[in-house]
């Protein structure tokens, strides 16, 4: 049973007795698939967004989270155009490596002035979730979340079994050249996609040949992350001016969808469109249009099942599930 408490204190408190427990706050700060945050922390699901869109923890301390007992989270919610209800997600890591996972029940959020909530979470073994989402289960209506409190099992030593004490640890950028450079920092920070955590003003600093930066984080460009890709991002994409010569002239590349069956199908592209998350960037109408036996399409992707994506997923996330 969800219950919304009216003393926040009495909501961690629940939790905080777990032997061995404790409680760091989340920043779901990170949007992806279309979501939306606004001013004084109001979380929107809006039409047109992805049926998988939601929003990302971006305080990575939290990890890797741990449940041995039971667990929870405490947070404080409104819902200022109506009630609304959200959940939250835990990952082993982030997309694709999700599984195992655990996915909260609904929470109904009522009213508009802010009350405190919480939603257990039952003991979870030996997993451990390094990826931490939250979702609206209603599109266009605003809910404002705040302080959210996760009660876990206390973090002892890091998730890989090494040596090495995590306090001893110190995480930050480790490269001169970029603005937020920390000389003190013993291990690289990564964001929630694995991009580094730094800083860079120009193209001249960064670490590849080629890549992208955004306002905190750098990626190189990868098979399923191009320059067309970073810029839908809104990132700076950085390539190379020799003209071609390194094979790859980005510059005669044209993206887009590929495949004549889909709605979108561009024949004067040359490289397969792709999302953020190695998806086909093609629209089907239909499970007869879709390329492979078995799929998901969503309104604007498409991916065949994989070993850590079933049909069951597909569905959870908003696609249309095409089975044989």
């Amino acid at each position: 049973m969800i219950t919304k408490l009216r003393l926040r204190c009495m909501a961690i408190a629940m939790f905080i007795g777990v032997c061995g427990a404790f409680a760091q706050t989340a920043d779901f700060s990170g949007t992806f698939g279309g979501t939306t945050i606004g001013d004084g922390s109001v979380y929107t699901f809006p039409t047109g967004a992805e049926g998988w869109a939601g929003f990302a923890n971006n305080n990575t301390a939290l990890y890797p989270l741990s449940f041995s007992e039971d667990g929870g989270i405490a947070f404080t919610a409104a819902a200022p155009n109506g009630d609304v209800n959200i959940k939250f997600k835990f990952e082993f890591k982030p997309h694709p490596d999700i599984e195992p996972s655990y996915t909260t029940e609904d929470i109904l959020i009522s009213g508009a002035d802010e009350g405190s909530y919480s939603v257990a979470v039952p003991a979870q073994g030996d997993k451990t979730f390094s990826s931490l989402l939250m979702y609206v289960v209603e599109r266009d209506l605003g809910v404002t979340v705040k302080d959210v409190v996760v009660t876990a099992d206390e973090l002892v030593t890091p998730v890989d079994g090494g040596s090495d004490e995590s306090s001893s640890d110190v995480e930050g950028c480790l490269d001169a050249n970029a603005s937020n450079y920390n000389a003190d920092a013993t291990v690289q920070g990564l964001d929630q996609y694995g991009n580094l955590a730094c800083d860079y003003s120009s193209c001249d600093d960064i670490p590849d040949a080629e890549g992208c930066f955004y306002a905190n984080n750098y990626s190189a460009f990868k098979a399923d992350f191009s320059a067309a890709n970073c810029v839908e991002y809104g990132g700076t994409a950085c390539t190379s001016d020799d003209g071609g010569d390194d094979g790859d002239d980005s510059s005669a590349d044209v993206e887009g969808c590929l495949d004549a069956n889909a709605s979108n199908y561009n024949a004067d592209a040359t490289v397969q469109g792709l999302d953020q998350y190695g998806n086909l960037a093609c629209d089907y109408s239909s499970c007869d249009d879709i390329p492979d036996a078995e799929g998901c399409f969503y309104a604007n992707n498409y991916s065949a099942f994989k070993a850590d994506f079933s049909a069951a997923n597909c569905v959870e996330y908003g696609g249309t599930a095409c089975t044989s």
